[in-house]
């Protein structure tokens, strides 16, 4: 009876798993490098663990000394994995990115905003360049306080240097404002 309950469950789990969860996250492989260098170590200290063991029972057997070969082993085999598997693996063929770039690249450049990112330290350099051409002109345009909302967010260093009368902090203006 529990065999039946269990490999009901295992086919229901496993058709669920391929027809209706989604993916949520894609490392891509990356993964796998590290979840192989933890496995690795773990072996390797356990055989090691295993030598000593071996060591504290006949240090003068047969079975001490082949016992050290199998960490040698490990060690070996450990280095020619990361070395070529790991390298290939972080590489792509010539072939796949012609391939990636034929089908994939079109729909990016039709698809990208120039909208989507706006660097910070390039929003702050153009609000302050505003800032200070709207305090000349002794009147604030629609422009600038697009600028002072995403620059209020920008860290201020105390009372010294926060206020301002466009908001921004005084280290963005270039100049010193005095605490009220």
């Amino acid at each position: 009876l529990c065999v039946v309950y269990f490999w009901l469950a295992a086919s229901i789990y496993r058709w669920l798993f391929v027809n209706v969860y989604t993916q949520e996250f894609d490392c891509e492989g990356l993964c796998w490098t590290k979840l192989f260098d933890g496995a690795m170590i773990g072996l390797m200290l356990g055989t090691l663990t295993v030598c000593g063991v071996v060591g504290l029972h006949s240090v003068q057997s047969w079975a001490f000394w082949t016992m050290w070969a199998l960490p040698v082993f490990i060690g070996v085999f450990h280095v020619r994995c990361k070395q070529f598997y790991k390298t290939r693996s972080q590489h792509m063929s010539y072939e796949m990115a012609v391939t990636v770039d034929r089908t994939v690249a079109p729909q990016l450049v039709r698809d990208f905003r120039p909208e989507y990112y706006v660097d910070p330290i390039q929003n702050l350099k153009l609000c302050s360049d505003r800032a200070d051409e709207s305090l000349s002109d002794e009147s604030l345009s629609d422009d600038s306080s697009s600028c002072n909302s995403t620059a209020r967010s920008a860290p201020s260093s105390g009372a010294e240097g926060s206020a301002s009368s466009s908001g921004l902090p005084a280290e963005v203006l270039g100049r010193t404002v005095s605490a009220p």
